[in-house]
């Protein structure tokens, strides 16, 4: 449909509501199929379902045998069901593994360091223990340093301050550098003597602002714990032998990233072979895929053959279907070819003057009725008084126009002609503007022009045309009566 040509529709908000509501009984009838149809789709799933699941119910269900299972046949299947139980199980805990290692991925400042530019920054501290010690007292005190340091609040604070998790900046300090085979490892020979040791820690970062942030904070931690260490576990003293900071590869992160990503691969390939595994036993034991086995009956048997249910669907079909129904009727306002009210007339044709509108005819219910007093498509009047009026303001605006010549786009031309004669419109009432070139040349004998129109019959384009047709023949358009 060419819709190039027509003129623009200026919207009326009431007026489209109010064609909406002329079409109710086709509106509501098509929401009804729609929710019929939702019913009748709910109803079948629900069937479906249990049919589905009462032979799920019975294969799953290893407390006894079947109809004509053999001794053995049971035994098979037994197996076959726990096996599948078990790697369910499986299965549900690697998905949680899973989870956890995504959301650690996306969310790790650790996994998004770049190994071949990460910003370090590290300090070496000599503690050396008064007197000769055990190795035990050495360690305890320099695993209780670096147990403060990894624990500190510092690390909390800096962490609100650039929006990130406390966890994620745990991981960036590093007792020892030897993370990945000894996690918790926290000293550093060098001397066979027990009483000195150097405790070296290293902060990586994104960028040296934050490296050296939380080596600023990890140092102040140490000092912080000195006395209470001093106190509880040996005398000591503590002394700052290096500090420095700079941007390098680092193969302990590049390891790191590629074990923990690794992880993640491999829990997929192990859940994928679980999955196929459980497809292979639902085929053995008849069923349709992995998914049956997963089944919980009694809630498919309850939920699906709920009456509720299918209420439910119905009252969302059908709601879809008038709205659908109701959207076909805008469409049909807006972009139709014929008008379809007074007011679009005269909206899409601002320059005819309003002479008239008959009442609809034909027989109508009283709420159509009462729609079209609201539009304007009728009034409260009789049809003759209705009638009266319109000619007596056809008479009125024409009385000082000696020809008056009528005319239109609409089809039954003889009816209109009778009824407007019946009416009392005198005038030269001829409806073959484009069908009679000649009349086109005669236009000069007139004085003035009034068209008349026909709701849901006359096309936009024609009328449209059928006015441009008067203004090149400079004629002045009095108005219009609409049927």
């Amino acid at each position: 449909m060419d819709h190039g040509n027509s003129p623009a529709v200026e919207l009326d908000v009431k007026d489209i509501l109010l064609f909406v509501l002329r079409k109710a009984h086709i509106v509501l009838l098509i929401g009804i199929a729609v929710a019929l149809f939702a019913f009748g789709f709910a109803y079948y799933k629900s069937e479906k379902a249990s049919s589905t699941a009462s032979i799920e119910s019975v294969v799953l269900n290893t407390e006894a045998p079947m109809a004509n299972e053999s001794n053995l046949e049971y035994s098979n299947r037994i197996q076959l069901v726990n096996r599948a139980h078990t790697i369910m199980d499986n299965i549900e805990s690697m998905n949680s593994q899973c989870d956890y290692l995504r959301n650690y991925i996306d969310n790790s400042l650790l996994m998004q360091l770049d190994p071949m530019n990460v910003s370090v920054s590290e300090v070496n501290f000599i503690i050396e223990t008064d007197g000769e010690v055990s190795d035990g007292i050495s360690d305890a005190l320099i695993d209780s340093y670096a147990n403060s340091v990894r624990s500190g609040n510092y690390i909390s604070v800096i962490a609100d301050e650039y929006g990130y998790a406390a966890g994620s900046l745990q991981e960036l300090i590093n007792i020892d550098g030897d993370i990945e085979s000894k996690p918790n490892a926290s000293i550093l020979l060098v001397t066979d003597n027990s009483s000195v040791r150097v405790l070296t820690i290293r902060v990586w970062g994104t960028t040296a602002e934050l490296s050296e942030e939380l080596l600023d904070g990890a140092v102040e931690e140490l000092y912080n714990n000195y006395s209470a260490l001093e106190t509880s576990i040996a005398k000591h003293s503590i002394t700052e032998i290096g500090r420095t900071s700079y941007t390098s590869f680092v193969l302990d992160v590049r390891d790191l990233q590629l074990k923990t990503m690794t992880t993640y691969q491999t829990l997929q390939s192990q859940i994928d072979f679980g999955n196929k595994y459980l497809d292979d036993i639902a085929k053995q034991l008849g069923l349709t895929d992995r998914n049956s086995l997963y089944a919980d009956t009694a809630k498919v048997n309850t939920n699906n053959g709920s009456t509720t249910g299918f209420i439910k669907y119905a009252v969302v079909g059908f709601v879809l279907g008038v709205l659908f129904a109701s959207a076909v009727c805008f469409c049909q306002y807006v972009f139709g070819s014929t008008i379809e009210t007074q007011t679009q007339f005269f909206a899409l044709f601002p320059q005819c003057h309003n002479i008239g509108v008959l009442k609809p005819s034909g027989k109508r219910s009283g709420l159509r009725a009462f729609i079209d007093r609201l539009s304007d498509d009728d009034t409260e009047l009789s049809n003759d008084k209705s009638n009266a009026i319109i000619s007596a303001n056809y008479s009125n605006l024409t009385k000082k126009f000696d020809r008056v010549l009528i005319t239109g786009t609409v089809d039954d031309k003889d009816a209109t002609k009778s009824v407007l004669k019946e009416m009392g419109i005198d005038g030269d009432i001829q409806f073959d503007l484009f069908t009679h070139p000649e009349l086109l040349r005669s236009l000069s004998r007139y004085d003035c022009v009034v068209i008349v129109e026909k709701r849901s019959v006359s096309k936009k384009k024609m009328v449209k045309k059928e006015l441009e047709l008067l203004k090149n023949g400079a004629q002045k358009i009095l108005g219009a009566i609409i049927f």
